[in-house]
């Protein structure tokens, strides 16, 4: 098979497939709580567009500019909860809305809901997959916080976890009248809609996976936006790698190997 049409929705849905069925119980779903809409929203609040909690407490607000914006610029934000592969996609179109040349920073910031006893267990300059630690189990989903695959993402945005904490500084240099849009993904991967905590390596391998698929081949995740949009996009190629890496593969195999790992009911 071409690896190129192999759709990450298909290996989302067939990871969290198999984990609902070893469970069985039904597969997690992620929340619909974007403030502002709910499943999405269009708008040029700032403040707007975060992600509440996501489902088992994966954020506790995810996604907004509480630190303003350089003086001149201006935000179009475009936020949605992606059905079916439990993903928010973040595209925040800055404008230079002056007569001049301007050079600024701003910040996406993001709260996590492991509050701060998080393990970080993949950290690049595109990828951060990070869950809370209980002494080897987890209760909130995995998560896979994706900023860019390009080299100008590596030169201008600098995404780090710090306890409790997602910041992405992103450092802008408009020309008078320019506009540039920069996309942010947040994967969720859990293996059930059970309220326990569980055993995350399987979670882990597979939102890794997903993570290094999106940024090998960001097209699956474009659904909903014009051609005009994606091309405005600065922090994405549309395909940096079309076939995935060696280490894509190992962890998808580990995740679909590991989805019948045992579970520990979460005491009281």
């Amino acid at each position: 098979m071409n690896a190129k049409k192999f759709s990450l929705s298909a290996i989302a849905a067939g990871l969290l497939g198999l984990a609902s069925l070893s469970a069985n119980a039904a597969p997690f779903v992620a929340t619909a709580d974007i403030y502002g809409g709910a499943s999405s929203y269009a708008g040029s609040d700032q403040s707007l567009g975060y992600v509440g909690d996501g489902g088992f407490d994966a954020f506790d607000g995810f996604g907004y500019y509480p630190f303003g914006l350089p003086a001149g610029v201006t935000l179009q934000r475009q936020v949605q909860l992606l059905a079916g592969i439990n993903t928010y996609r973040w595209v925040d179109t800055f404008t230079n809305s002056t007569n001049a040349a301007l050079s600024g920073q701003t910040r996406f910031y993001g709260n996590l809901g492991s509050d701060g006893g998080e393990a970080v267990t993949t950290n690049t300059g595109f990828l951060k997959v990070s869950h809370e630690n209980w002494s080897g189990q987890t209760y909130d989903p995995v998560l896979a916080l994706i900023n860019g695959n390009n080299a100008w993402a590596l030169a201008n945005t600098s995404a780090a976890i710090t306890p409790n904490d997602y910041n992405d500084y992103i450092t802008l240099n408009l020309a008078a009248g320019q506009s540039i849009s920069v996309a942010h993904f947040a994967i969720l991967v859990r293996p059930d809609d059970i309220s326990s905590t569980y055993d995350p390596t399987a979670s882990v391998a597979s939102a890794t996976a997903l993570g290094q698929a999106l940024i090998a081949d960001p097209s699956t995740y474009w659904t909903g936006l014009s051609t005009n949009q994606v091309s405005l996009i600065a922090n994405f190629d549309s395909v940096r790698n079309a076939v995935p890496e060696p280490t894509s593969l190992a962890l998808l195999g580990l995740g679909v190997a590991s989805l019948l790992g045992a579970r520990r009911r979460k005491h009281a």
